[in-house]
């Protein structure tokens, strides 16, 4: 390159200028500058190439993420100091003192010469022959040992291999890690050695990707390179917080993966997330009150009345709010429900939830494989008419229940988060509020009417602590259908707001015949 272009001259003054790249005017001036002085032009020349090389190599590889950009100053000062201001070389210091012997019979003679030169009278032992190494035992010198260079887009192609082999892999869990490690590559470079990324560099992506990461932005921006897509002004929505201690566990974990494997020394991302501290109390999701549940409901019975009513849709979202109000059950393990799935089990109607891959039928954890009775109310409202209905439709008892389900990534639920668009346009809706609200207000009614909470874990799925309850013990169907039956929901009538009937149990015995026995 040529000196030139580094060098601005100022009537007697010389000064060192160099542009900065704009991607990295955050950390650094547009323009650095330094006065300069030598004894000649030539020697100004040659220090302003010298630190300009330096200087354009290290903008290039913060530009492409490979360098922590907090110390971006600190190392700008450095090479101006090293290349502009070095002082010449020191004369060569002459010893002209003599070298002492290593010699052991030499560094003997030696110690008496100087001890004599003391006054000093002392007879030095005898100095024995050294001993002889045997040929067997003489060890040859080894050649050093050169270290592996570990790119991070080899280490992620690695951990993916290793990942994917995993029995049980949660496949949306499985997506949402390769974007993760996806974007760090993207944001660092793929080419970039693992062993030389440092906190300082996490602490950097956590501030300066993660805090300026456009919410949809592939979608928003899908041919915009990262870096341009960071320095937007114009960004309406940035990822959450939650979202960010995500990535950053993620990237935690595949850090601690590579600490393993022996291709870092620790872990650059440790304790720099903590999903629990975006929880703040008054962020969580809480129930829906009386008054919700009422015009909830109401909504649902005459979404039939409306102009763009979706007949397919239509039992999917009647059936599974009902399910998840009075069987306390996760979104997906209703969506994700077959008709054999259904069953009589000790003469009582019930729900098995249980994983099967071929299905793509998956469980949070393996408190989450349960069987749990039908709700009453949920029989008196004709649940097992409809499994019967589906079952004839389909000419089958393996077909699902909800037919508009269909399993994706994340499961069989994305048909019913539309719904949530539909709960949220009722007046005054509290915008935290979702269908996973009605676990709250399963959890909330069971607790206010004394049950137990061994038989509330049981029904809701959630891990069991302790050894005698996640082990041994095995909940009793009758017992926990009468802790079901607590479940009433007082002040709200589902079938006022469905406008409903219940039906006798006459007919519900007739039903169960029906569709178990025939």
């Amino acid at each position: 390159m040529d000196r030139g272009k580094y060098l601005l001259r100022d009537g007697k003054r010389t000064k060192f200028r160099i542009k900065v790249p704009r991607e990295l005017w955050d950390w650094l001036p547009k323009i650095i500058a330094r006065d300069v002085s030598a004894p000649d032009t030539t020697e100004i020349g040659l220090r302003c190439r010298a630190c300009g090389q330096r200087l354009r190599a290290l903008f290039d590889r913060a530009v492409k993420g490979m360098v922590d950009r907090t110390a971006l100053r600190e190392l700008v000062n450095e090479i101006c100091h090293e290349e502009l201001y070095r002082n010449t070389p020191p004369a060569e210091i002459v010893d002209i003192r003599q070298p002492i012997p290593t010699q052991p019979d030499l560094l003997q003679a030696f110690l008496a010469q100087v001890l004599r030169s003391l006054n000093i009278n002392i007879n030095l032992p005898p100095v024995p022959n050294p001993p002889v190494e045997s040929p067997e035992r003489r060890i040859e010198p080894q050649a050093p040992v050169t270290s592996q260079i570990h790119t991070l887009r080899e280490t992620c192609d690695l951990y993916f291999k290793e990942k994917g082999s995993n029995v049980g892999v949660n496949p949306k869990t499985e997506k949402d890690r390769r974007n993760s490690l996806s974007l760090l590559m993207e944001y660092l470079g793929g080419d970039f050695d693992i062993a030389k990324i440092t906190r300082g560099m996490m602490v950097d992506v956590r501030m300066n990707l993660l805090q300026k990461y456009p919410l949809h932005r592939k979608k928003l921006y899908p041919n915009m390179p990262l870096m341009e897509v960071l320095r937007l002004k114009t960004v309406k929505a940035y990822i959450s917080e939650s979202t960010q201690s995500r990535y950053m566990e993620f990237w935690s974990g595949f850090f601690n993966w590579a600490v393993q494997a022996d291709y870092i020394t620790k872990n650059p991302a440790a304790g720099l997330y903590d999903r629990s501290e975006f929880y703040d109390v008054r962020e969580l999701r809480p129930p829906f009150t009386i008054q919700e549940l009422t015009s909830i409901f109401t909504m649902i019975a005459d979404l039939p009345n409306r102009p763009r009513f979706m007949t397919k849709l239509y039992p999917m979202r009647y059936w599974v709010n009902l399910l998840a109000l009075y069987q306390g059950m996760r979104l997906n393990e209703i969506c994700q429900l077959y008709l054999d799935d259904i069953v009589m089990e000790e003469g009582l109607p019930c729900i098995r939830i249980r994983p099967d891959r071929e299905r793509q039928q998956k469980v949070k954890n393996k408190s989450s494989i349960r069987t749990i009775p039908i709700h009453s109310t949920i029989l008196r409202l004709g649940f097992l008419g409809y499994c019967r209905e589906i079952r004839d439709v389909h000419e089958g008892a393996n077909g699902v229940l909800f037919p508009p389900a269909t399993a994706l990534d994340g499961g069989y639920q994305r048909k019913m988060q539309q719904f949530n668009a539909l709960i949220h346009s009722l007046p005054g809706m509290d915008p935290r509020k979702s269908i996973h609200s009605y676990r709250h207000n399963f959890d909330t009614e069971l607790l206010n009417k004394g049950a137990k909470e061994y038989f509330i874990l049981c029904l809701d799925g959630h891990t069991r602590t302790g050894e005698l309850m996640s082990r041994y013990a095995k909940p009793d169907l009758h017992k926990l259908r009468e802790t079901l039956e607590l479940v009433t929901y007082d002040g709200f009538d589902v079938f006022v707001c469905l406008g409903k009937q219940p039906i006798p149990d006459e007919l519900i015995a007739e039903q169960a015949r029906a569709f178990f026995l025939s």
